[in-house]
């Protein structure tokens, strides 16, 4: 791959770049699709939770992260507080 990559991109051996590596149709393609497929799922899921009202109700327990150092050495805990 990189006497591949080094080859297209040398200037004194190819001084024309090939039309599939720059500014082509399947570059922008290839960018936006893997893009648009977390938004398919993920609009659904926001309204599922919404509408089953995940999305409003409090929690019962907040946590609270309490983090101590005591002589170099962290201890951490959560406290879950009504």
């Amino acid at each position: 791959m990189l006497v591949h990559t080094s080859w297209h991109f040398n200037e004194q051996t190819n001084p024309i770049t090939q039309k599939i590596v720059h500014g082509t149709t399947i570059e922008i393609i290839r960018t936006i699709f893997p893009s648009t497929i977390p938004l398919f799922i993920a609009i659904p899921l926001f309204a599922l939770c919404i509408l089953n009202g995940w999305a409003i109700s409090k929690p019962l327990l907040s946590k609270l992260l309490v983090i101590n150092d005591i002589r170099g050495h962290l201890l951490t805990r959560v406290i879950y507080v009504q």
